[in-house]
């Protein structure tokens, strides 16, 4: 999410985010789902101001929103579900979405996952961009914190969210048992989304395959929508990294993705080791809480 276009208070603290939706339907948007194999398209449209992010399957009037109470499950990928309605790997679109600035919109689906493409989230910022934004009179207070927020999951897994006036967040990967896999680091600075992150792509190591086969998972997986890494952690030279962190900067990807589940945009900066969308989710699960009890008081 970018803070480009939001209301400061006159010391400069962020006070509320102007909404935006795209200005008209993208281009359908086709391909095949990362775990499903099957082929699907989804098409985002113009919301009302007030509408939040919701995933309408085409031909119902069935409705899921992209709040964490809506969360089905987090293996390997982030899924919603509202009686009977499934989508799976929603993370990378709602990455996008969030990313561009969009507050509102409705995106229409016809399968059960949302297509996977490169593996990233880029093809998804250019249907958007090619429709472009409408920005509206009425804005959304943001989600802040007064105090950090500190979560452990799994694998060794942390994350720490602490106050701060717009979102940032930066993402170390540390995989101690992979001995050419240095640690690596990526930062989301809040207006970087789109020339440093957008594009990051999903990632596998060659080891696990046979495991999620057995899941039945990564049925679409391929070299065209995902990088490989060799058991040691290096990179497969049929897969050529896009930039040498492309992991890390993947993994700030899906944060960003996930946490738009929180229900309304957040301001906090969050570090992250180890992140999963388990993790991720719990976060977004926290923040929605907080974000509750506020208006309570």
């Amino acid at each position: 999410m970018k803070v480009i276009g939001s209301a400061t208070s006159s010391d400069g603290q962020l006070t509320s985010i102007i909404r935006k939706t795209v200005s008209k339907p993208t281009s359908t948007i086709a391909g095949v789902g990362l775990h499903t194999g099957e082929h699907g398209s989804v098409r985002i449209v113009p919301a009302g101001w007030g509408d939040g992010i919701r995933f309408r399957r085409i031909g119902s009037s069935k409705e899921i929103a992209a709040v964490a109470a809506n969360i089905d499950g987090t293996t390997r990928c982030t899924a919603l579900k509202v009686d009977g309605a499934v989508l799976l790997t929603v993370e990378h679109l709602l990455s996008a979405i969030s990313g561009t600035g969009i507050t509102d919109a409705t995106v229409e689906f016809d399968a059960v996952e949302v297509p996977i493409l490169d593996g990233s989230a880029q093809g998804f910022v250019a249907a958007i961009e090619e429709a472009g934004l409408a920005s509206g009179d009425d804005t959304v207070e943001p989600i802040r914190l007064s105090a950090p927020i500190v979560l452990t999951g799994p694998g060794g897994g942390i994350v720490t969210a602490v106050p701060s006036d717009h979102l940032w967040a930066t993402v170390v990967l540390d995989y101690s048992d992979k001995p050419s896999m240095l640690p690596i680091a990526a930062t989301f600075n809040g207006s970087n989304y789109v020339s440093d992150i957008a594009s990051a792509r999903t990632y596998g190591f060659v080891a696990e395959l046979e495991y999620l086969a057995k899941m039945g998972l990564a049925k679409g997986a391929s070299r065209e929508n995902a990088f490989a890494l060799n058991d040691d952690g290096s990179a497969d030279p049929t897969t050529p990294l896009r930039y040498p962190n492309e992991a890390a900067r993947h993994k700030v990807l899906d944060l960003i993705g996930d946490l738009v589940l929180a229900g309304r945009p957040v301001c906090a900066g969050i570090v992250a080791l180890r992140p999963s969308h388990t993790l991720n989710t719990m976060l977004a699960a926290e923040l929605t809480k907080l974000a509750a009890g506020n208006q309570g008081e």
